[in-house]
């Protein structure tokens, strides 16, 4: 027969299997006339008599193909053998999971489950044991990284907090948007409280649950942090009796604050004009009817009016609201650059709220949000600006200077006239000056603090009256710089967060932007020369582009 016919037609070489059972051999007969196989040829019979389960050797069956009707002695060449099925587990480093990987047997026995199970032991895996995952992964005698044990992992304490005890609260800590701007709330309800009332209790921190790895051993949980009522609340008292419990000392209006709570005194006046003079108060105050021109406000809190405000001036550390709008009364301001007499003068730490705006000097640490119409006004904002709502018909920027640094939206821009209107983001040398007094003001507490340390430390152990009141007054003295230094860090943070999201700011236009509005976003400036549809301004390639939509 020839190397490409049948290996069927020569029935002269066969196959048995050792007496153990563990290995296939092709017997040869002698014989020079006998045909040759090649390695397809002899692969294909032994398929077709049934012995493709065995692992074949290569070697074997080259050297039958090489010696088959070479030799006229008869020969026995071991071709196979059977191979078992393999296991391989893998240990986390940290001990927190165990994986087998299982490969196939070929002729011999499959990885059983007293194999694995007596692999985990000799490695010491004793807990977290999947039974069924071992199962699983030995079903189909083949699996790689299949998990088969896991630790129990520590519940970590959590930490100290602090729960309000009136739902009704304002919270006046800002809050940090996803897109990493200061979110200053609107002003919502007046809540009061009475002296004595309970106002927040400390939930103390917990310990924990330990967890176990997978060779038993536990994993330590980390105890919460035990964390202090401010020292720097205003208003409020610990209770004598329950040092969890914080109690208004005053009534007032209750704020939540970082790690405790103030009550503001609040002062509610029907209307501000000659009969009542100028207001000068420590806390908020609330006016249910109107401002007339020529009155002052100055407030640590709020200002809030229910009516209208006509060539006043409100100061207030808190935010201000205007319901029924704010006008001012001639010229701006004066040849000088000083504010107009007649002129509306508004300046708040936080945000501000107006129906409308229309001759008014207006600045903001927050938000300012018009609902209709800015006519030839100054608003400044370290935040937003924002005139008519979204959807809004009105929502009118007329003239004037308006200047916010990281956004500022409304529904037109300038008019047919082509009235001059500048508009100006993402420029605010104030806050890169206020960053940089945070940075060095957290520096200058932290070597405080680390003086303080060193005084403490040097009095360790000493037993004299002198030294234990040095001791106390240092003790106490560090804890008040710890929240010092606590608060800085937090102002610090979201001063630097602001900074950086100068770069982005926008101007959107909801409707149309007319000639004559003058766009800048940094340091560079765009002179609308045709009305625009709605879309935004932007900041790119180091100009000021328009974006339709």
């Amino acid at each position: 027969m020839s190397e490409t016919g049948d290996p069927s037609a020569n029935p002269s070489i066969s196959f048995r299997a050792s007496d153990d059972n563990t290995q296939l051999i092709a017997v040869l007969p002698g014989g020079t006339a006998i045909p040759a196989l090649n390695l397809a040829q002899l692969n294909t019979l032994l398929i077709e008599q049934g012995h493709s389960h065995w692992h074949l050797l290569n070697d074997g069956l080259a050297q039958v193909c090489s010696l088959l009707g070479k030799s006229d002695a008869a020969s026995e060449i071991v071709i196979g053998d059977r191979l078992d099925g393999e296991l391989a587990i893998k240990v986390a480093d940290d001990a927190t999971t165990v994986h087998l990987s299982v490969t196939p047997p070929v002729g011999g026995q499959p990885v059983s489950a007293t194999q694995v199970n007596q692999a985990l032991a000799e490695l010491a895996i004793t807990h977290g044991i999947n039974a069924s995952a071992i199962a699983q992964a030995l079903a189909g005698n083949s699996t790689e990284h299949c998990l088969i044990a896991e630790s129990t992992p520590p519940q970590h304490g959590e930490d100290a907090c602090f729960e309000s005890l009136i739902s009704e609260a304002k919270d006046t800590r800002p809050q940090i948007n996803d897109d990493g701007s200061v979110d200053y709330h609107e002003i919502g309800a007046f809540i009061t409280v009475k002296a004595g009332d309970a106002l927040m209790r400390k939930i103390p921190p917990t310990s924990g649950v330990n967890g176990v790895d997978v060779h038993g051993k536990v994993i330590p949980a980390k105890s919460g942090k035990d964390l202090a009522f401010s020292g720097k609340l205003t208003g409020v008292e610990i209770d004598a009796d329950d040092r969890a419990l914080l109690r208004a000392s005053t009534g007032g209006q209750p704020e939540i604050v970082e790690r405790g709570m103030n009550v503001s005194p609040v002062i509610n006046i029907k209307e501000v004009d000659l009969s009542t003079g100028n207001i000068d108060f420590d806390g908020t105050v609330n006016i249910q009817g109107d401002v007339v021109e020529g009155m002052q406000i100055i407030a640590t809190g709020d200002i809030i009016i229910t009516g209208m405000m006509e060539g006043a001036t409100l100061k207030a550390q808190g935010n201000i609201v205007v319901s029924k709008g704010v006008i001012g009364r001639g010229e701006l301001r004066t040849a000088t650059g000083e504010p107009g007499q007649g002129a509306a003068l508004l300046s708040s730490e936080g945000s501000i709220e107006a129906r409308f705006i229309e001759n008014a000097i207006v600045q903001a640490g927050g938000n300012i949000t018009v609902g209709e119409l800015v006519s030839h006004s100054e608003l400044s904002a370290l935040n937003k600006i924002v005139v008519g709502k979204k959807g809004a018909k009105k929502g009118h920027i007329l003239g004037g200077k308006t200047r916010a640094i990281l956004a500022i939206e409304a529904q037109i821009l300038g008019s047919q006239a082509n009235v001059k209107t500048v508009i100006e983001v993402g420029n605010n040398p104030e806050l890169h000056a206020k960053a940089q007094q945070l940075s060095t003001a957290h520096e200058e507490k932290i070597e405080e603090c680390a003086k303080l340390t060193t005084l403490i430390n040097r009095l360790r152990g000493l037993t004299d009256d002198k030294s234990k009141a040095i001791m106390a007054r240092a003790l106490s003295t560090l804890t008040k710089y710890n929240d010092d230094l606590a608060t800085i860090e937090q102002e610090k943070a979201q001063v630097e967060t602001q900074d950086e999201l100068t770069g982005s700011a926008t101007v959107t236009v909801r409707k149309h932007a007319y000639p004559g509005v003058s766009i800048t976003i940094g340091d560079k400036t765009h002179i609308v020369q045709d009305r625009t549809e709605a879309g935004s301004f932007v900041l790119e390639d180091k100009k000021v582009s328009f974006h339709h939509g």
